[in-house]
C-alpha cells in the first residue's frame, strides 16, 4: 500500500513556509499602500499572525452552508484578498434577553445569557487534501474524553482525502448522516431543537471513517463507519445510582453481552432536485449495541425552495434494543429502580418537524415551526403495556430575523418558544405534564474572521 505520510508531511511542511512568506508580503504590502495609525498597523498585524476565522456548518458533508461569501475581518482591517483556501475560521457565537415561565407556579423568570459559541477552523491543504475542526466553548469540559480519545466539547476533528471529483475519504471524529435539516443546520441557527436531539442521548459526533460519492453537482451519497458510542459500554449502558460507603459510584447494570465491534453503519443522500426547488437531506443505518441488540434509525429531511417562501419537512424514527437515546428510561428512572434496571429495552421514538419560512422584504425573514414526537416501549414482562405510546411531545415557536449588513452573517432576532410533553395516566407518569414557554431578543452572528 503507497504510504501518504512524507507527501503529507512535505505538503504542511511548504504550507507553513509559504504562509510564513505570504503574511510579510502582506503586511509591507498593507503599510506601503495604505497610511495607517500605529493601532491600526498592530490590529492588521496580530491579524496576520492569529489567522483567527471559521468555516460555516451549513451543510455537515460541506456541500454548501448559509452566507458563506461575507467580507472577513482579515479583509475589512487590511483591505486585502486572501490568495488560497488553506485555512479559514468562523466563529459563531449569539446572545439574548430571555424570559422563562415557571410551569409550576406560572411565574415569570428573566435573564441575559450567551446561547451559542462554537469556533470552526477548515481549509483545503492541496487540491487533494481538506481538514476540519470544530470546538464547542459553551460545552461542559467536565464531559471527559470517552474510548475514541476526544472531549466531548470537539465536534469535529477531521481529514478528507479527494481522489478525484466523485470520490473521497474522510477520517476522524465526525457527524453521523442521520439526514435531516435539523441536524444538518449549523446549530447556531436552531432556537429549539427537538427532544431526539435536545434530550436524546445518542453520540451524532463520533469517530469513524467516511466514504463520500458525488455523483454529480446535485447528488452526493455517503457510507460510514463509526463507533457506536463514544463512552466504554460500562458508561453508557449503565445508570448512576448512589455512593456507597467508601465513597464509590453504585450502578446498575441489567444486561451482560458486550458486542465486540459496536460499530454504526449509516449511509446518507444529499439531493438536489428541480433545479433547487427540492432538496433533501436522508440518512439511516444501525448502531450494535450488545451481542443480541441493535439500534435501527431512518432520517428524512427534505425542503421546498421558492424565491421568498422555504418550508422543510424533517422525519426521524428510532427503534432501539437498548433504549440508547434513554428518553424512555430517563423519564421512568424511579420505576426502573425499583426493579433494579438500568434502562428499558425494544424502544420506539418518532418525531416530524414542519418549519415555514417567509421574506417579506430584503433583511427580513419570518418563521414558524411545529413539532410533533412520540415515545414508546414495546410490552414486556416486567411492565406489560404500561409504557406503551405513553409520551406525546408537542413543540411550536415562531420568531422575526432581521439581516442589517449584505456582507455579514448578523442576526437580529425576536423569538417565542414554547413545549408541552404529555404523559399516558397507565405509565403512572402523568405528574410529569408540563408545559415550556420562552421569549428570547438576541443577535446571532456567523463572524467570518479570516
Amino acid at each position: 500500500m503507497y504510504n501518504f505520510t512524507p507527501k503529507i508531511l512535505t505538503t504542511c511542511n511548504n504550507f507553513i513556509v509559504e504562509t510564513r512568506h505570504n503574511i510579510k508580503t502582506q503586511i509591507k504590502n498593507t503599510i506601503k499602500i495604505k497610511s495607517m495609525t500605529l493601532k491600526q498597523t498592530i490590529t492588521t498585524f496580530a491579524v496576520a499572525l492569529t489567522f483567527n476565522t471559521a468555516f460555516a456548518q451549513g451543510n455537515n458533508s460541506g456541500m454548501g452552508g448559509e452566507r458563506e461569501n461575507t467580507k472577513s475581518l482579515y479583509q475589512m482591517v487590511t483591505g486585502l484578498q486572501k490568495k488560497n483556501d488553506k485555512f479559514n475560521v468562523h466563529i459563531d457565537f449569539a446572545g439574548s434577553a430571555k424570559s422563562n415561565q415557571d410551569d409550576a407556579t406560572g411565574r415569570w423568570t428573566n435573564s441575559i445569557s450567551s446561547r451559542h459559541f462554537r469556533i470552526n477552523f477548515q481549509g483545503n491543504i492541496t487540491d487533494k487534501i481538506s481538514y476540519r475542526f470544530r470546538y464547542v466553548a459553551d460545552r461542559n469540559e467536565a464531559d471527559k474524553n470517552g474510548i475514541d480519545g476526544f472531549l466531548n466539547t470537539t465536534d469535529f476533528m477531521f481529514l478528507t482525502y479527494k481522489f478525484n471529483e466523485h470520490h473521497s475519504i474522510t477520517a476522524g471524529k465526525l457527524a453521523q448522516a442521520w439526514g435531516t435539516y435539523e441536524f444538518d443546520a449549523n446549530p447556531l441557527n436552531i432556537y429549539q431543537y427537538s427532544d431526539f436531539l435536545q434530550f436524546g442521548s445518542a453520540d451524532l459526533f463520533i469517530t469513524g471513517i467516511q466514504y463520500a460519492y458525488r455523483l454529480n453537482k446535485n447528488h452526493e451519497f455517503l457510507f460510514q463507519v463509526t463507533n457506536a458510542f463514544s463512552n466504554s459500554y460500562d458508561k453508557t449502558f449503565t445508570r448512576f445510582n448512589r455512593t456507597n460507603d467508601e465513597g464509590e459510584e453504585v450502578r446498575t447494570r441489567d444486561y451482560e453481552g458486550d458486542c465486540n465491534t459496536p460499530f454504526a453503519y449509516v449511509m446518507g443522500w444529499n439531493g438536489n432536485l428541480f433545479d433547487g426547488l427540492l432538496t433533501t437531506r436522508w440518512g439511516g443505518g444501525f448502531l450494535t449495541e450488545s451481542q443480541d441488540n441493535n439500534l435501527w434509525f431512518l432520517g428524512l429531511g427534505q425542503k421546498l425552495n421558492f424565491d421568498r417562501v422555504q418550508f422543510t419537512l424533517d422525519y426521524l424514527h428510532e427503534s432501539d434494543g437498548l433504549d440508547r437515546l434513554r428518553i424512555a428510561s430517563n423519564d421512568a428512572a424511579e420505576i426502573l429502580d425499583e426493579h433494579n434496571l438500568a434502562y428499558f429495552r425494544d424502544t420506539e421514538y418518532n418525531t416530524v418537524i414542519g418549519k415555514l419560512e417567509f421574506q417579506p422584504a430584503d433583511k427580513w425573514n419570518i418563521w414558524a415551526q411545529g413539532t410533533y414526537e412520540t415515545a414508546s416501549v414495546k410490552d414486556n414482562e416486567e411492565f406489560g403495556d404500561m409504557f406503551h405510546n405513553y409520551r406525546k411531545s408537542y413543540g411550536y415557536s415562531a420568531g422575526v430575523e432581521y439581516m442589517p449588513f449584505a456582507d455579514q452573517d448578523l442576526k437580529i432576532f425576536g423569538a417565542y418558544m414554547g413545549r408541552r410533553q404529555e404523559f399516558s395516566d397507565e405509565s403512572g407518569l402523568s405528574y410529569k405534564n408540563n408545559n415550556m414557554n420562552r421569549i428570547e431578543v438576541g443577535f446571532m452572528y456567523h463572524l467570518n474572521v479570516f
